[in-house]
């Protein structure tokens, strides 16, 4: 793949595109072949008590750290990979001032959000993009005030490197950038170990690429001092690195929008899924709030979560 310009980023108006080989080409067409699949029933993941949990915990992080403190001052957001939009509605309804671009690799997936955000009444203040994380062309250097991405989007991105580097480039200096649900390598050897696929746990613990199931496509998997060393090299100062859930697990069938498994069914009573909450988020805030502090946590979580601030210089 063609490398960027070595200008660096806070100086940089036109710089040259990756190009794209064809192991990456082939590597995101199995990825949205996956989307294809899914988009219809994407949405349908929210009703299962799990993946509730989940996104709950996320915007619980999210607006902690990047939405609630810049509440009312008209920003500008990027949901990079935002699918159908998860993350954009919901920045959207907490900040009536807030905009939005996602960005996503799918049309299926952004045919989708368009869907969404015309029942919802908010495509006026979103504009739906789709590309390549890894060359954002059609971006403007320092277009936004903050970045968010969210569940697996890093684990299709062929080079997390270069989608990072960009995310850098389109935000500005001291902007809040936060990745969430960034598939965790040792959750995915755990996983594969209690679906009996130990070759795969092995594989995802030495490579950093594998598969949760047979039916998905292959992904980036992710340890926590690896993306606490992404955000470094690629400019951003990393306030924390964290992991959840990690008091409960998705089973098999959760990997499926359609279904949802026995596990994610205990705790499906509200008063139980609220008690869970409630225990998730506090340990999430007892570790979460010592910000640049590496977090023990982070290896437990079903999946990763860190937040950092744009603001060193680095070359392109």
């Amino acid at each position: 793949m063609t490398k960027k310009t070595s200008k660096p980023n806070d100086q940089q108006d036109e710089r040259v595109h990756v190009s794209l080989d064809q192991p990456v080409v082939e590597y995101e067409e199995g990825s949205k072949a996956f989307f294809e699949n899914v988009a219809a029933d994407y949405h349908k993941s929210m009703y299962n008590p799990f993946w509730k949990l989940s996104q709950s915990l996320i915007f619980h992080l999210m607006d902690d750290y990047i939405v609630l403190p810049n509440l009312g001052k008209g920003k500008q957001y990027l949901d990079a990979g935002g699918g159908t939009g998860r993350l954009t509605w919901h920045i959207l309804e907490t900040d009536k001032t807030a905009k939005v671009t996602l960005f996503d690799f799918s049309p299926d997936m952004l045919a989708q959000a368009e869907n969404i955000g015309r029942e919802l009444g908010l495509l006026d203040r979103v504009k739906l993009v789709e590309g390549n994380l890894m060359d954002m062309k059609g971006i403007k250097t320092h277009a936004f005030d903050a970045a968010v991405s969210a569940n697996n989007v890093f684990g299709f991105v062929y080079d997390s490197s270069l989608a990072m580097e960009e995310i850098s480039r389109t935000t500005k200096l001291g902007s809040m950038i936060g990745l969430f649900g960034i598939p965790n390598a040792y959750h995915g050897a755990f996983f594969n170990q209690t679906i009996g696929r130990y070759d795969e746990s092995r594989k995802i613990l030495e490579t950093l690429r594998g598969t949760y199931t047979p039916e998905m496509p292959e992904i980036n998997f992710f340890t926590p001092d690896g993306l606490f060393n992404l955000y470094l090299s690629s400019g951003i100062r990393p306030y924390l690195v964290t992991g959840m859930p990690v008091t409960i697990y998705p089973g098999y069938a959760d990997t499926d929008p359609r279904f949802v498994s026995d596990k994610a069914q205990t705790i499906a009573d509200p008063q139980v899924w609220n008690n869970v909450f409630e225990l998730e988020r506090g340990l999430l805030d007892s570790t979460a709030r010592i910000d640049g502090v590496y977090q023990v946590q982070a290896a437990r979580g079903n999946g990763l979560a860190a937040i950092g601030k744009r603001e060193i210089l680095v070359p392109y």
